[in-house]
Order: structure tokens, then C-alpha cells, then sequence
């Protein structure tokens, strides 16, 4: 509620009042038990994010899941944001609240503490774009193409 007091327009919904996610708008999650969490989590490429047990794998990362509040982001395929925080800390919830506005760049972030001071962040790569373009049979590995500027760059 605290984060939400900054939206006017944000309506707080427990998931268990929700038969599907809405068609409009941005949705954030809330919670690691959130029934739709798999929306997001199913969303993101092999290697961006895994959770078993007490770890979690975070684009590359391995880290204690009691030890970090989480936060993803990612644009799904009707082209809005679907968000999550996750946390096993209910301390850091105050922190992250009045935080989370200032990280607007990244798509995902760990937290510790009860602070919580930023652990990781990074944005995901790009694996799925209009611009980008395999040569060949599609069986055949190819190099991706570095695209080169065809005039000098001032700065």
C-alpha cells in the first residue's frame, strides 16, 4: 500500500480474487506464493531465473533465497510490463517501497538486508528482436552480426 500511495490510478487485487490476470495495464506481483508468478518466471529466457528449495539463480547469480528480496521485470507478449517482488523478509518491505521507483532501468534486482541494500542488478538481454536476423538453413550455428556505424560518431 505504501509503494501504491504514489499511483493514484494502482488498484491492489489478492491474487485469489482474480480468475486471470488483467488484459490492461501493468501488473505487479507480489509475493513468492502469488499464483501467477509463473506468468513471469515463464516468460523469461533458460538461465535468467531459477528457484529451488533455499537457492535461487539469478541471471548467473546463486543466492540464498531467505537472504534477498527479488525483484523482476519483463515486457510479456501482449507488450505490457508484468512485475514481482519477492521477499521472505517482511523488514525490507518498507525499503524496498520507497526504492523500487528509483531503479525504473533495470529488469531485475536483488536486495539484503532489512535496509535493503542492492546486492545485484542488470537488465536481461535481448534474445528476441525484429532486428535481429539468423542467415542460413537454421540448422547451421550462426555468428550474430555486430552492427558497425557507417559514418564517424562525434561525441
Amino acid at each position: 500500500r505504501q509503494w501504491a500511495a504514489g499511483y493514484p490510478k494502482a488498484d491492489i487485487v489478492m491474487d485469489v480474487e482474480l480468475s486471470e490476470l488483467p488484459d490492461e495495464g501493468q501488473v505487479w506481483l507480489l509475493g513468492w506464493s502469488n499464483r501467477f508468478l509463473d506468468r513471469i518466471v515463464g516468460s523469461l529466457e533458460p538461465g535468467q531465473f531459477a528457484a529451488s528449495g533455499e537457492q535461487l539463480s539469478l541471471a548467473g547469480e546463486t543466492l540464498a533465497k531467505q537472504q534477498h528480496s527479488l525483484v523482476l521485470a519483463r515486457r510479456i507478449a501482449s507488450g505490457r510490463v508484468l512485475g514481482w517482488v519477492g521477499t521472505l523478509n517482511p523488514a525490507a518491505l518498507p525499503g524496498l517501497a520507497r526504492k523500487l521507483p528509483h531503479y525504473g532501468k533495470y529488469s531485475y534486482l536483488a536486495f539484503a538486508g532489512n535496509a535493503p541494500s542492492i546486492q545485484h542488478k542488470g537488465q536481461w538481454a535481448v534474445t528476441r528482436s525484429v532486428l535481429k536476423f539468423r542467415f542460413g538453413d537454421g540448422n547451421e550455428p550462426v555468428d550474430e552480426l555486430v552492427p558497425t556505424p557507417l559514418w564517424p560518431v562525434s561525441r
